[in-house]
């Protein structure tokens, strides 16, 4: 007989699988939450069922540790009885005591039917009493099968996490937690130990950012106690919960870039402002900060990618000159899916683009950039926010929605909205595709549809009741 497997699989809006499984009804207050989920970092749908098979058994097997043990059960008392984990899985046997001893058994397979046994032959085994007996914790106490410190753990556990930032940002927030409580195992970590580290982090962090923190010291844990490194988390929950803030507010307070208008886009690139915003503080043009916002607008790359381009980069295939977005000498990229080639927008060629290029010694094409712990674009990115101050964009500071990745959206936006230019082709230009093979992405005939179906079509121009405004360079 052949068993189909549930696979617990969910997608993300940009293609990534997640595994989703609801936590029992009894376990949620134990566990702190309704129902697991964790990235399976991957779009191929053939790996991420594997991948979700194997977590399903792990989980499965977890809840059944967590919520079964025979040896326990108080025969007077129906509720200390081993219950069904959720409505989507395999029902256990029933048991029910009637009136002068009759025992009532219901049981779905030959397995329960085992079990129902084991627990009637106990029953059977066990002293008759005239009241009923205290009844027990339906939780096993928190005995983990192994140990382990915090700091070896978070080795472990980083290492599961495919992004190099989220990496490395998580791998600092938990070592902060570390220098405050110290590096013990991970099952001495106490409720008040993360209420202090919460504490602390409120009073220079806003609460958004302070989630982010417990964020990650929730995954961290939530990964030890699949490992069996933690019984529960019952005792490190405050108030129910890790996060600060609600959902709600979370998602008002961390809302992306806001995109622009086209009267925005004419004031930020008013010639004379644009003039001023290239030189200003040295008095020099800055190649980069020229050049990188107007390729993120032509292009809607993110400023990472700008600014790690090099001279190879910028490329000829098939008569169209492009920009090839790869991982060659260690560039780093969000994901799979940015891997692709770009047409290069007919404004930036006329504007001089390409003559840019050539005439550079450095094989960067920012030679100006250096990486720091931010990437490159970051000194890019701090002028962006200042010009559009100066120029009125964003005022004052309170337009924190108004950023460089603004122009991101605005390109996705335009290419949304212009005629022509299909979905896919568009998930292809931004990288929010199911991924590229790395050896065909730059075939002629693949680029030359980007570049017909796609950036030639880009227009920015808005139409405000009846008055149509155009972007002016």
């Amino acid at each position: 007989m052949s068993i189909s497997l549930a696979t617990h699989i969910k997608t993300s809006r940009h293609g990534i699988f997640y595994f989703r499984m609801s936590v029992p009804v009894p376990l949620r207050q134990v566990m702190g939450k309704s129902e697991l989920l964790y990235s399976l970092h991957t779009r191929d749908p053939a790996k991420a069922k594997r991948l979700a098979y194997t977590l399903t058994s792990q989980t499965l097997a977890l809840f059944e540790k967590m919520a079964y043990d025979p040896h326990r059960l108080n025969p007077f008392d129906s509720s200390t009885f081993p219950t069904s984990a959720d409505a989507g899985s395999l029902r256990p046997y029933e048991l029910k005591l009637g009136i002068g001893g009759a025992i009532e058994i219901k049981t779905d397979s030959a397995e329960d039917h085992r079990r129902a046994m084991e627990a009637l032959a106990l029953m059977k085994s066990l002293p008759q009493a005239t009241a009923p007996a205290p009844q027990p914790h339906y939780i096993r106490e928190p005995q983990p099968e192994q140990t382990i410190t915090i700091s070896k753990a978070l080795v472990s556990w980083a290492a599961t996490l495919t992004n190099a930032k989220t990496r490395k940002n998580f791998t600092s927030f938990v070592n902060r937690f570390i220098a405050l409580n110290g590096d013990v195992e991970v099952h001495k970590i106490r409720g008040m130990d993360v209420v202090t580290w919460k504490a602390e982090l409120l009073k220079t962090l806003a609460p958004v950012t302070v989630d982010t923190r417990l964020q990650a010291l929730q995954s961290l844990l939530t990964w030890c106690l699949l490992h069996n490194y933690l019984s529960d988390l019952k005792p490190l929950v405050t108030k129910g919960k890790f996060a600060v803030v609600d959902k709600e507010e979370r998602e008002k307070q961390t809302k992306g870039a806001e995109r622009f208008r086209i009267e925005d886009l004419n004031k930020i690139f008013n010639p004379s402002a644009y003039a001023i915003f290239t030189t200003k503080n040295t008095g020099l043009k800055s190649d980069a900060r020229h050049w990188i916002p107007l390729i993120g607008l032509y292009t809607g790359m993110r400023l990472e990618e700008i600014g790690q381009l090099t001279k190879d980069d910028i490329k000829n295939i098939g008569g169209v000159d492009i920009i090839d977005v790869n991982r060659n000498g260690g560039k780093q990229l969000k994901t799979a899916a940015a891997v692709r080639a770009i047409p290069i927008h007919q404004t930036l060629l006329d504007m001089g683009f390409l003559e840019y290029v050539k005439g550079l010694e450095s094989k960067s094409l920012w030679p100006e950039l250096k990486r720091t712990a931010n990437g490159f674009g970051n000194p890019v990115s701090k002028a962006f926010i200042r010009h559009l101050e100066d120029v009125g964009v964003r005022k004052d500071g309170k337009d924190r929605a108004m950023v460089f990745h603004s122009l991101r959206d605005t390109f996705n936006n335009v290419c949304e909205t212009s005629s022509g230019i299909t979905p896919e082709v568009r998930y292809t230009l931004m990288g929010h595709g199911q991924g590229v093979n790395e050896k065909s992405y730059l075939e002629p005939k693949a680029i030359q549809r980007l570049k017909t179906q796609g950036i030639d079509l880009l227009r920015y121009v808005e139409t405000v009741g009846a008055e149509t405004h155009s972007l002016v360079l």
